[in-house]
């Protein structure tokens, strides 16, 4: 869902969202090429309702841009909320709360947990599948492609 004068940008190669997936773009909201967001996840630039902070009587934002880099898969069941930034090659573990800014971490790490925290560097997952089915075959494992 897009309201009106909202941008929802999609890259040009290869992006994949899954089934019973959820956007909701109030202002926002960018997704890089060979993006793979899984089923069951929710993004959303919006937090939909007003909220006031009463020490200052400061009314928050109700959006915040929302970019998820190239080459970024998000596993089932993640909510990326507002104000998110997935550098490229991040990976989102399953079940996850994505609700900040990760681009200081550089690329090819993963995120995961609720609210997402950084696990690990230097890791990215393996797009070749020919390389896959070299691995399935060495790890004596029967893939079964949906």
């Amino acid at each position: 869902m897009a309201s009106n004068n909202a941008i929802l940008n999609f890259g040009t190669k290869k992006s994949f969202i899954g089934s019973n997936a959820r956007i909701m773009c109030f202002e926002y909201i960018s997704l890089g090429d060979t993006c793979e967001i899984t089923w069951d996840c929710q993004i959303m630039d919006t937090s939909f309702h007003y909220i006031e902070d009463m020490s200052n009587n400061v009314i928050k934002p109700l959006t915040k841009p929302v970019t998820i880099g190239n080459n970024v898969w998000v596993g089932n069941r993640t909510t990326i909320s507002k104000g998110s930034v997935l550098p490229d090659f991040t990976i989102v573990a399953s079940s996850s709360l994505v609700n900040k800014d990760f681009s200081d971490i550089g690329e090819n790490c993963l995120i995961a947990g609720m609210h997402a925290k950084l696990k690990h560097n230097n890791i990215r997952r393996v797009y070749d599948y020919k390389k896959q089915r070299e691995l399935d075959k060495k790890l004596n494992y029967s893939r079964t492609y949906l």
